[in-house]
C-alpha cells in the first residue's frame, strides 16, 4: 500500500512538473515573438519624401535706377532717382537636395531711372527733368537653399544668388525743360537707339523670401556689372572721365507655385 501511494505521488508530482514547464515555456515563446514583432517594426526603415520639380509665377513691383557716373553730367548738377515698374514671369524649382534648389527664371521687366538738374544762369532758373523707362526681356538662375520654419504649416525661408542676363526690348527716354518755371517742349527718344543706352545687360541677383504651402511672397535685388552707356555721354562728362552707367533695381513680390 506504501509503495502503491509513493508511486502515485510520484506520478502526480511528475505530471504537475512537465504542466509548469510547459507552461513556462509558452510564455518565454510568446515573450520571444512579441519581442521580435516589435524589434522588427523598430527596425523599419523610413526615407524621406523625394522633392519634385515645381514651377512658379511671379509678379513684383521694380524700384529701379541707375548706378555709375550719370550724376556727374554737367560738372554734377543731376541728382539721380528710382523709378516704379513691374515684373512679371516664370520660375522652375530644381530639387539638388532636400533642401537647396536650382531656380531658373524668365522675365519681362520695366526699369529705368529718375533725374533732376538745376541750375541759376543769368538770372534764369533752369530746371531738367530726365524720365526714362526700359523694358528687359530678362533671365536669370539662382542657387536657392530652404530652411524650414514650419514643417506642420509648410513654411520655408529662402536665401537666394545667382546671375541675370537681359536684353533690352523697346523702352524711351523723356527731357523737360523749364525756364523760371515756364516748360518747354519736352523732347522723347528711343532708350536704346537715340536715348544712348546699349541694350545688354547682366549682374547679380541677391534676395530672400518666404513661402507658405503654395503661397510666396519675396524681394530681391539686382546690381548690373555691364556698362550700359554709349559713348555719346562722353562730351556731357568732366573732361577724362568715361560714362559708365549700371542698372540697379528692387523688386518686391508674390506668386504662386504648383
Amino acid at each position: 500500500m506504501r509503495k502503491t501511494f509513493i508511486t502515485l505521488t510520484l506520478l502526480v508530482g511528475c505530471i504537475f512538473a512537465s504542466q509548469h514547464a510547459i507552461a513556462q515555456t509558452d510564455s518565454e515563446n510568446s515573450a520571444r515573438e512579441a519581442f521580435a514583432s516589435t524589434t522588427k517594426e523598430n527596425s523599419t526603415i523610413t526615407y524621406p519624401e523625394k522633392r519634385k520639380v515645381g514651377f512658379g509665377l511671379r509678379g513684383s513691383v521694380n524700384f529701379a535706377s541707375l548706378g555709375g557716373n550719370f550724376d556727374n553730367i554737367g560738372g554734377g548738377i543731376y541728382d539721380t532717382g528710382s523709378k516704379a515698374g513691374f515684373s512679371g514671369g516664370f520660375i522652375i524649382d530644381i530639387p539638388l537636395t532636400n533642401n537647396l534648389y536650382l531656380q531658373p527664371g524668365t522675365f519681362l521687366s520695366l526699369k529705368g531711372f529718375t533725374a533732376e538738374a538745376k541750375a541759376y544762369v543769368n538770372a534764369v532758373n533752369y530746371k531738367e527733368k530726365t524720365t526714362a523707362s526700359s523694358l528687359y526681356f530678362q533671365e536669370q538662375i539662382l542657387l536657392s537653399p530652404r530652411i524650414d520654419l514650419d514643417k506642420k504649416y509648410n513654411i520655408q525661408l529662402q536665401i537666394n544668388a545667382g546671375l541675370y542676363l537681359a536684353v533690352g526690348v523697346s523702352g524711351t527716354i523723356k527731357v523737360e525743360e523749364y525756364e523760371n518755371g515756364y516748360k518747354s517742349p519736352s523732347t522723347e527718344a528711343d532708350y536704346f537707339d537715340d536715348g544712348g543706352f546699349k541694350a545688354f545687360d547682366a549682374g547679380l541677383v541677391l534676395g530672400t523670401a518666404v513661402t507658405f504651402d503654395n503661397f510666396y511672397i519675396g524681394m530681391q535685388y539686382e546690381i548690373g556689372l555691364v556698362n550700359t552707356a554709349e559713348k555719346q555721354w562722353t562730351a556731357a562728362l568732366p573732361a577724362g572721365k568715361d560714362p559708365n552707367f549700371t542698372n540697379r533695381n528692387l523688386s518686391v513680390g508674390i506668386g504662386i507655385n504648383f
